[in-house]
């Protein structure tokens, strides 16, 4: 496989969508996973920002384990989804484990043709739009290498594979994909996330990252890196002390406590006050 399907960049991506005729169009559905009792408000929050910041998207869904009347003030175009636990041996890491699983089947909720699928605490700030083709999953390309994850144990699901090796990965907070193609993908992923941490002890959390990296692999699909605006960490850019999000941010990820995002509803120009990095290390991944 050559090296360029794994880390398209935009600019070659626009080029080859031209040469065969894909205009770049608005996304249809938004799928938004939230597992949890303690995502619900941020989930919500995501889905008034997608409603607000994409007047064309067709649906937003949230994913999640939740009932629906647990989420207050959705727009319109929001619909809530139930997906139920799935049985599993005792984890330490069970909350997590259970908001992956929901997480990689999500995508299979939407009804249109061009899919986000993003986190609950991912806020869009802007339209945007991009080709979007069957065989290519689009996204934002982070540094780290995925089979490092499991170095300490026998994983025979990364034989035959590069992209887990490789020193950059598609984050999994922001995937843009056709129907098509996460037809394909979600059952792949699904069937390796479950493969590898039924071997792994249980007393390490479970990423998804890894079994995306294989999935990616296995069916052959070309990743496409849209750029760091549309997956921008809050905490780590302005963080822990006074700062505004910068204008060209898309969709802005993580951003605690909540209640600034108000702020940037009533004025996107002002000052915001998040927590820092420590703050959604230390919140966001217990068991």
């Amino acid at each position: 496989m050559l090296f360029w399907k794994h880390r398209v960049p935009t600019w070659l991506w626009n080029l080859q969508c031209r040469a065969v005729g894909c205009p770049a169009r608005p996304v249809d559905s938004v799928v938004i996973p939230c597992t949890g009792e303690q995502y619900v408000e941020e989930g919500a929050l995501a889905a008034q920002f997608a409603a607000r910041s994409l007047p064309s998207v067709k649906e937003i869904i949230l994913a999640t384990d939740q009932p629906a009347e647990a989420f207050m003030d959705l727009p319109a175009k929001a619909v809530v989804k139930t997906l139920p636990p799935r049985a599993t041996i005792p984890r330490e890491f069970e909350k997590i484990w259970q908001s992956r699983v929901v997480k990689i089947q999500a995508a299979l909720l939407a009804q249109h043709e061009s899919v986000l699928v993003m986190d609950s605490d991912m806020n869009l700030l802007r339209d945007f739009q991009v080709a979007v083709r069957p065989g290519t999953v689009l996204g934002s390309f982070r540094r780290g290498k995925m089979a490092t994850k499991v170095r300490n144990h026998a994983v025979p699901e990364l034989q035959g594979t590069r992209r887990p090796q490789r020193a950059w990965h598609i984050n999994g907070a922001f995937l843009l994909a056709h129907r098509e193609t996460w037809s394909r993908l979600s059952v792949e992923w699904l069937r390796l996330y479950l493969a590898i941490w039924d071997q792994i002890p249980t007393c390490q959390p479970p990423t998804d990252q890894l079994p995306l990296s294989i999935a990616l692999d296995k069916l052959g699909l070309t990743t496409v890196d849209l750029g760091c605006w549309i997956n921008w960490p809050v905490s780590k850019k302005i963080g822990g002390q006074p700062g505004r999000v910068p204008d060209e941010v898309i969709a802005a990820h993580g951003g605690f406590p909540l209640e600034e995002w108000q702020k940037y509803l009533a004025n996107p120009g002002t000052e915001l006050q998040f927590y820092d990095s420590e703050y959604t290390r230390r919140e966001r991944y217990k068991a």
